[in-house]
């Protein structure tokens, strides 16, 4: 095997992925633009009249709200997703898949490899952001938004990929570090998770501005590129821990016992080595086990994030209230919130509008695709069938195995949010956070469930980009068609619909709407059902 064959492995593998998740992202910035044009353009001059400080919360505002969304969170996010898994698997994804060994018995050195994958996680991240570029650039052109046109979409895009490429960069070199691709995968978006809310937060905070150049994010957004076009300085500080990270992981993929199926540092936690060590004796308990080390991190990455947003209410509540008074109604209503100014309403908007929910999707589709889809991509499902219990057995297992870890996680992230509630002193109910995480924890299993069947009939690749497409169509079609009263009916089709449509955080449980999460979650599982049990071992 070719140096050249590693390359173009890798792109079959990854590329694909990022010109569906490329795709995705320009229908959404089209959809997104000319929504901005329909909102209307006296929403500049309101934006304009903001108390400065409140720019941070939105990082950074430009000529439009919902652009600024798009360049400031949404298409970050997506990016970054594309990144960051590019980066897991340069050698902790060949580790986890058991093919380790078998590239680095290739006349090829480590160190080429590293090089050559990374070159790609860096040309797809590109492709991404092209994608994303293209597709808001088109819409400033067909669409009359008061200064934002493609010159601001390119400044923008440019910003969005050098940091992505730096976090891309991070994940590689902690899960070349640690074999672990959880690890990699945890430390990364724990990072950009914390780095957003201190970019965004402390330069509201008086004394604590300058803090605010520690986060990456600051780098990304704060010369609010979208209004003032490049700033190259920014670009060269993104640059420089791209370059750092990369030698980081240049360097120990020389400098530590490389194994399949991953012999690195497992990063598991001490004081949970009882329950993260492996099981083999109940599918279910070895599942789990597997997935302890992400569960963690990203519980604990959340929690921290919970903490740091209700401190920042109290010195920042005052500003919140003109920023509440300016603001459409139909916006704040776009984050499930009436009041941005109250301590609910502010948590709603900067934590369960969009972190929660994803983060509970996050862990149902990796546990869901990886349920059959990756056992087959490792080349274990023909093992894993053969010990003596039936298929419907199994996939029973693991499905209920992704229904523990989407619920416990779920747990983890209403504890974490009453700890900050408690440390901050700010009145939220905990029954109403309650409520809103367990819509959201049905709407996890929902997609979960969806991964586990569409893994049940197509390779994972296959079945992930699907499962990408569908969140990202439903939760914008939610979106849009919330917005107009004439289609406003159709919304029901989408399962965002049913995590938030009757509000949980404020008006609490909608049973109903839980019922119809839960029998189509249960629906998906009967259908991997039937697709496991007439699934050709090979693939």
């Amino acid at each position: 095997m070719l140096l050249t064959d590693v390359t173009a492995k890798t792109v079959r593998d990854r590329t694909p992925l990022a010109v569906y998740v490329g795709l995705g992202i320009a229908a959404a910035a089209f959809c997104m633009v000319m929504l901005a044009e329909q909102l209307g353009n006296d929403m500049a001059a309101m934006i304009a009249d903001l108390p400065e400080a409140l720019t941070g919360i939105m990082g950074g505002i430009g000529s439009n709200y919902v652009v600024t969304e798009l360049f400031g969170l949404i298409g970050p996010i997506t990016v970054l997703t594309i990144a960051i898994g590019g980066g897991v698997n340069v050698l902790a994804g060949e580790e986890r898949r058991h093919t380790a060994e078998l590239l680095l018995t290739q006349p090829v050195s480590r160190r080429s490899v590293v090089r050559s994958k990374f070159a790609v996680l860096v040309g797809d991240t590109a492709i991404a952001c092209l994608f994303l570029f293209l597709g808001s650039s088109v819409g400033a052109s067909l669409f009359t938004v008061t200064g934002f046109g493609p010159a601001d979409a390119l400044a923008a895009t440019i910003h969005v990929y050098f940091l992505a490429v730096a976090f891309g960069a991070f994940a590689l070199a902690v899960a070349n570090a640690t074999g672990s691709t959880a690890a990699g995968t945890g430390a990364a978006t724990g990072l950009a998770v914390f780095s957003n809310l201190v970019a965004g937060m402390l330069p509201l905070v008086e004394g604590a501005e300058g803090w605010a150049r520690v986060s990456p994010w600051y780098y990304f957004n704060g010369s609010e590129p979208l209004s003032n076009g490049l700033d190259v300085t920014h670009l060269g500080v993104l640059a420089t821990m791209a370059a750092v990270c990369f030698g980081v992981a240049y360097w120990v993929a020389d400098h530590r016992d490389i194994g399949s199926g991953g012999s690195g540092l497992t990063l598991r936690l001490p004081a949970l080595g009882r329950i993260t060590r492996p099981r083999l004796g109940r599918i279910a308990a070895k599942t789990l086990s597997e997935r302890v080390t992400f569960l963690a991190i990203l519980s604990g990455s959340m929690a921290a994030m919970s903490v740091l947003v209700a401190f920042m209410y109290g010195g920042i509540k005052d500003s919140l209230l003109a920023l509440n008074d300016a603001f459409p109604k139909s916006m704040l209503e776009l984050f499930g919130a009436t009041d941005l100014s109250t301590p609910t309403g502010f948590l709603q908007v900067e934590m369960l509008s969009l972190m929660t929910p994803l983060a509970l999707i996050a862990v149902g589709v990796i546990m869901g695709l990886d349920a059959v889809a990756g056992e087959a991509s490792r080349r274990t499902l023909g093992l894993l069938v053969a010990v003596p219990q039936t298929r419907a057995r199994i996939l029973l297992e693991k499905a209920g195995a992704m229904m523990l870890a989407v619920a416990v996680t779920a747990i983890g992230l209403w504890l974490g949010l009453v700890l900050a509630v408690v440390l901050a002193g700010l009145d939220v109910s905990f029954a109403k956070l309650a409520a809103a995480l367990t819509h959201q924890m049905l709407l996890g299993l929902f997609f979960g469930a969806l991964a586990l069947a569409l893994g049940s009939f197509a390779e994972r690749s296959t079945a992930l980009r699907w499962t990408m497409a569908i969140v990202v169509v439903t939760y914008f079609g939610d979106w849009f068609l919330r917005q107009r009263p004439s289609l406003a009916d159709a919304a029901v089709i989408s399962p965002w619909f049913y995590a938030t449509e009757t509000e949980p955080m404020f008006n609490g449980v909608n049973p109903a709407h839980l019922v119809v999460l839960a029998l189509a979650s249960a629906i998906l599982v009967g259908a991997a059902l039937w697709g496991f049990e007439r699934r050709d071992l090979d693939g």
